[in-house]
């Protein structure tokens, strides 16, 4: 407290702290990646699950308890927990202090063991878990050691190895593998060979690679040998997968809509088909649809069904603006036919034509030169006046559309 006089008159001014308010209420909270193993996606890491923690001062972390992997924010966890995280790998617990930081792809194995009471010779197929810790450029590994007279199997993973003091070499009559879904089965078992899929979704680290179906995207294997690969959309979300790991809600989806939405096909690292991402909206809805430049909100979506002749398409119909895809239950391909104020494309989000270009592109010639035959259309020519080319709408169209002139043939206007 501080005490002045001003003309004889004491005055008692009260201090507050301004700058630590400001400071305190513009402080954004800390944010981590909040989901467990059941929640879709979670094992990939997609910012989507990121959550505002309680604490301005939080931590984050990645943990597997129980053969269940959890992320989080580190002050959710009890004191107990919380002491058991580490920054450094060998834990089963691993903490970070940057935003977001806690997206650690965890590494599952098939871990059995022949003296154990989970024998590797009696499965007939390897199955994936999660490593008990993590480690940095961990591996699965197979080993064969001797134990009363017998030879024995066992798997698992190598960190585990190295937490009791022994290194997977040949020495050990041990191999490791670099695969971080599951590791190669036992020569007995070798008569499996699973059907191998590319395995990612839109929604995480990978999400760009998975949209193209890049070529550096592996296929995986799958758990069935006669296992189907699918590319489907669920959500605004494109999944590659096999068909043996669909969720029941995604099951069920591909069996009320078939091939429309889940594209199946039966040869390793088939599933690369892409999908179409267009604008769509409605300006009776969204006033900002007349002109999608003007909102973050209207970014191209995924089409809701596969169509190897789909184009995206902007429109007015009825004075109401419309934007999606030809592909859309209800549409047909010939979507712009005897509308003078509609466009198609085929490339993603290219229809981001304003609602007053679309007004002025009526007034183009209405013809179509795809197939070189039709000198005219090429030329740009025509014999009715009210037909004639706007040269600077036609121009820009055609720039958009790498020079290729095809619009509908339409009643002249």
């Amino acid at each position: 407290m501080l005490s002045l006089s001003v003309h004889g008159a004491s005055c008692i001014i009260l201090t507050i702290f301004v700058f630590y308010a400001f400071s305190s209420s513009t402080t954004s909270q800390h944010r981590c990646l909040v989901c467990n193993i059941s929640l879709s996606g979670c094992e990939d890491a997609p910012l989507a699950h990121s959550k505002d923690c309680p604490l301005q001062a939080d931590k984050c972390f990645t943990a597997v308890q129980n053969g269940m992997l959890l992320r989080g924010c580190l002050s959710q966890l009890s004191s107990a927990a919380a002491k058991q995280c580490s920054e450094a790998d060998g834990a089963s617990c691993l903490n970070c202090t940057e935003a977001d930081c806690n997206r650690n792809q965890w590494l599952k194995c098939d871990q059995c063991d022949d003296d154990g009471s989970v024998r590797c010779s009696d499965k007939r197929k390897a199955q994936a878990q999660l490593c008990p810790q993590f480690k940095s450029g961990d591996r699965c590994y197979e080993m064969r050691r001797s134990s009363n007279r017998h030879t024995v199997l066992q798997r698992g993973c190598q960190s585990s190895l190295e937490a009791v003091g022994i290194e997977c070499s040949e020495e050990t009559q041990c191999r490791d593998y670099t695969e971080h879904d599951i590791n190669v089965v036992d020569s007995r078992q070798a008569s499996y060979q699973g059907r191998k899929c590319l395995i990612c979704s839109t929604d995480a680290v990978n999400g760009k690679q998975c949209d193209e179906a890049s070529a550096g995207l592996e296929a995986k294997s799958c758990d069935l040998a006669e296992d189907e690969c699918i590319t489907m959309v669920q959500d605004n979300v494109l999944h590659r997968k096999c068909k043996s790991a669909l969720t029941t809600e995604q099951q069920q989806l591909c069996t009320d809509m078939g091939e429309d939405v889940c594209v199946s096909c039966k040869e390793d690292g088939c599933n690369r088909h892409t999908l179409l991402k267009c604008i769509q909206c409605k300006k009776s809805i969204d006033p900002l649809c007349r002109d999608p430049s003007l909102s973050n909100e209207l970014a191209p979506k995924y089409c809701s069904r596969f169509h190897p002749g789909a184009q995206c398409f902007s429109r007015i119909l009825n004075e109401d603006v419309e934007r999606g895809c030809t592909s859309d239950s209800g549409l047909t391909e010939s979507v712009c036919e005897d509308n003078k104020y509609c466009l198609a494309c085929a490339t993603n989000g290219c229809n981001k034509e304003t609602e007053d270009f679309l007004r002025d592109v009526a007034r183009c010639l209405r013809c179509s030169s795809s197939k070189g035959d039709d000198i005219n259309c090429e030329e740009a020519t025509g014999n009715t006046e009210e037909n004639r080319l706007n040269a600077t709408v036609w121009q820009h169209y055609q720039q958009r559309n790498n020079g290729n002139v095809s619009i509908p043939k339409i009643t002249p206007v």
